[in-house]
């Protein structure tokens, strides 16, 4: 199975939240042979104020997260009761931590999971399973919208920043690319980025079906995680109002040696 972890932060039922999802599955769910989705609610001890984990429960929280999915053979052979099981997500919100699987069974959920905790004998949770062939729960509530996967991707290419010796501190060209399936809608969205002092790089037209009128533009900026979605995101939802595809952004490394 392939993985690609990654969070993002929203609202659930009107309260802060954290969802953490393997991306990856997007590209092969929904899968037959998991049509039933198992959850368990773990209600955490020591929440910080706004309901996500406290820094003194955390560690406690993962060695529970372990248990739970040794207990449950999460990664193992199926078996001939439960049938495969695969662990997709969790949402931390409320006080609570919420745990979503895929398998080809509910087989004896509730008391599977009482035997993955029995060590953490201090925390209450809750189960249940249900039907989800289309996978449903995964698409429609773990997974993002399309801002919040472009705020994820800017915060990987920021990390790839500073693996290569980048502190990001210092301003440098940033460069855009947006896909668009006219001609005069690409025309459309350079003239309102122009009006931005966006310098044009490229323009081409590719042998594509959709989105065939490629453009190249970029400004200079400081890619640094907490200014980088101000700088992209008017550029995402721009883009989406012609119709066309923002695809991300790219710069240069500039390591500390280099900023002197």
């Amino acid at each position: 199975m392939q993985e690609q972890w990654d969070f993002y932060f929203c609202r659930v039922d009107d309260a802060p939240a954290s969802i953490n999802l393997n991306l990856a599955l997007a590209q092969t769910a929904p899968l037959e042979e998991c049509a039933v989705m198992a959850w368990v609610s773990l209600e955490m001890r020591a929440p910080r104020e706004y309901g996500f984990s406290s820094a003194e429960e955390y560690p406690v929280l993962e060695q529970l997260e372990d248990a739970l999915m040794r207990g449950l053979g999460v990664g193992n052979a199926t078996t001939p009761d439960a049938g495969p099981l695969m662990f997709v997500g969790r949402n931390t919100s409320a006080g609570r931590r919420d745990f979503y699987f895929y398998t080809g069974s509910g087989y004896a959920w509730q008391n599977r999971v009482a035997a993955a905790l029995k060590a953490f004998p201090d925390y209450r949770f809750e189960t249940g399973v249900q039907d989800d062939p289309e996978w449903q729960t995964y698409f429609e509530f773990l997974y993002p919208g399309e801002d919040d996967l472009q705020r994820m991707q800017n915060r990987r290419v920021c990390q790839q920043l500073e693996q290569h010796g980048d502190p990001l501190t210092q301003e440098r060209p940033l460069y855009h690319w947006v896909y668009f399936a006219t001609a005069e809608a690409r025309a459309a969205y350079i003239d309102q980025i122009l009006q931005n002092e966006f310098e044009i790089e490229q323009e081409w037209e590719a042998d594509t079906d959709e989105y065939r009128f490629g453009l190249q533009f970029s400004q200079t900026g400081l890619p640094h995680y907490r200014t980088i979605d101000s700088i992209t995101l008017p550029l995402f939802f721009a883009a989406r109002d012609y119709n066309g595809h923002y695809d991300g952004w790219e710069t240069e490394v500039i390591a500390p040696d280099q900023t002197h």
